[in-house]
């Protein structure tokens, strides 16, 4: 706990991301008015879009674990369990996050007018396919741990009849 509160507020998992655009965007401050396909930009485009969109994706994961992380905090205050300090503190990590967005989205309206409104679309569908990608590749250790806590509790494990193996996303 104490570890915690000496970092600073800022989310150790956006905290990579946001640097990492901060830093890209700062080199390329030096030429803000360049098109696109001039020869002056040193940080392609591209690369800055995607750092930003890595940056929402890492947002948004952290809202979807703040939310679940609200359930339960709203059930362990009803019960007694924890104090309003706990709240507060959620409350301010919440607020902070949802800052983090609005700055993502005006960045993104820096780089066209329309992109502030499909950052998140598209974020979100990354997670979401992350996620996916996840639970898919941890099918095969969930299922040896399930077959170790069969033999233990003296089950019989029923045998496959196909092999479950995670496939490696094919790599460009």
């Amino acid at each position: 706990m104490q570890k915690y509160q000496n970092t600073s507020s800022q989310d150790a998992e956006t905290q990579p991301a946001r640097a990492i655009y901060k830093a890209l965007s700062e080199i390329q401050e030096a030429y803000p008015d360049e098109p696109a396909e001039s020869e002056d930009w040193i940080v392609p485009r591209e690369t800055l879009q995607a750092s930003l969109l890595a940056r929402a994706v890492a947002v948004l994961r952290i809202m979807s674990r703040l939310r679940l992380d609200k359930q339960a905090l709203q059930s362990l205050l009803e019960s007694g369990s924890l104090g309003d300090d706990a709240a507060t503190m959620l409350e301010a990590k919440e607020t902070e996050i949802r800052d983090e967005a609005f700055q993502i989205v005006r960045e993104a309206n820096r780089f066209h007018p329309s992109w502030g409104r499909l950052i998140f679309e598209n974020a979100n569908q990354i997670s979401s396919n992350l996620n996916h990608r996840d639970i898919l590749l941890n099918i095969s250790k969930q299922r040896t741990d399930e077959q170790a806590k069969m033999r233990q509790m003296g089950m019989n494990v029923p045998e496959l009849k196909f092999n479950i193996k995670p496939v490696a996303a094919p790599t460009s």
